[in-house]
């Protein structure tokens, strides 16, 4: 047997971890979130999937940059696309899903997405020059951390040209604790629409707490978190290299899932020293825990007795 001092550790993002969130209804938080007067609009830059005819109907835009990386069901993404009918996915579009999913989850695409207030939605031609679609990225007011903002504004049911027939809702996305908010401004008369999240195969989706289809009305607001910090798995190679005891030992172990920055966070290492086999693998389960500090937190001192 063997006591080994870890000094360091780097731990490397993988491609998938296991996510669950608690879903909640929180208050709205509409006036503040908010972004008609001052994102980056995108209502011209729709256009067909897989072509360059624009659309404001049934198109799609992307991919938009996060220009931080946010952990959506385990998985690490700095881009994102809009459908004009009330979706954020974070793999490229092929369609604007005009017909919504009859639940969630629902393995058919659209996967990998937000449904915010996901139906037939669109701008005409005729509609109000009020109705627009716009993002935003900014430091935010949770934990000082980065965030991003889609919003459909005063966007219409498909075929309505009527400000009874206006939708507005805001998603925002923080970075330091992956969760996802959806803040509902005035909705149309006919706001049964869909909302919830769904993984990247279509496996587990979570529905608004209302259930699939909202009906309760307008002043809403949703809030998706992770229920326990971002899963991710430590692994050693097969066979550790040689160690001295009583000496320091550097090692670098490699990570799957989760979201860089990490912070150790197995309650089964001591400050009294973690027995390794002599031989063979070492597995322990973490947690990718977001950022929370100006600076990094070292990982636990396994210490010789």
């Amino acid at each position: 047997m063997r006591y080994l001092i870890l000094i360091a550790a780097t731990l490397a993002a993988g491609a998938l971890g296991a996510q669950t969130y608690t879903v909640t209804q929180i208050t709205n938080d509409f006036a503040a979130k908010n972004i008609v007067s001052y994102g980056t609009g995108v209502t011209g830059s729709f256009t067909a999937p897989g072509s360059s005819t624009p659309d404001t109907d049934d198109g799609v835009v992307g991919p938009v940059n996060l220009n931080f990386n946010f952990d959506f069901f385990g998985q690490s993404y700095n881009q994102c696309y809009i459908s004009t009918n009330g979706l954020v996915s974070f793999d490229p579009l092929t369609s604007s899903y005009p017909t919504p999913a009859a639940s969630v989850p629902d393995a058919a695409g659209p996967n990998n997405c937000i449904a915010a207030a996901w139906k037939d939605l669109g701008r005409q031609p005729l509609s109000q020059n009020s109705s627009a679609v716009q993002y935003y990225t900014d430091i935010g007011t949770q934990l000082g951390a980065w965030e991003f903002r889609v919003q459909w504004t005063d966007w219409p049911d498909h075929g309505q040209t009527a400000q009874s027939a206006m939708n507005t809702v805001v998603v925002c996305m923080y970075q330091a604790t992956g969760d996802i908010e959806i803040h509902f401004g005035p909705l149309s008369a006919t706001y049964n629409f869909c909302c919830g999240i769904e993984n990247a195969n279509g496996t587990v989706g979570y529905a608004g707490p209302g259930g699939w289809v909202v009906t309760a009305g307008p002043n809403m607001a949703y809030r998706f978190s992770p229920a326990s910090g971002q899963a991710l798995q430590i692994t050693s190679p097969a066979t550790l290299p040689a160690g001295t005891e009583g000496q320091a030992y550097s090692y670098t172990f490699q990570a799957t899932g989760g979201t860089a920055p990490y912070y150790w966070y197995d309650a089964s290492i001591t400050t009294t020293g973690q027995l390794l086999p002599a031989a063979g693998a070492w597995t322990r389960t973490g947690t990718s825990r977001p950022p929370r500090r100006t600076s990094s937190r070292a990982p636990t001192p396994l210490t010789s007795p």
